[in-house]
């Protein structure tokens, strides 16, 4: 479905006490200030407080030929 739809990064917030879940266990990474910066240009993103906005890379499945 998400390749379908063409996705390329899936993004969340997470509170300080969900944090590590998505890192550790889901191989979510922080999004640095920049990028963070950059997405709120593009797009309309609400931030709430103590909250971290993470990334994971979304790589669609190679269908064999």
């Amino acid at each position: 479905m998400l390749s379908f739809l063409k996705v390329e990064n899936l993004i969340l917030l997470a509170d300080d006490h969900s944090l590590s879940m998505w890192v550790e266990k889901f191989g979510f990474v922080n999004l640095s200030t920049e990028e963070i910066q950059e997405y709120q240009m593009k797009h309309r993103i609400v931030m709430f407080e103590n909250s971290t906005m993470l990334q994971k890379p979304f790589l669609p499945q190679v269908e064999n030929p």
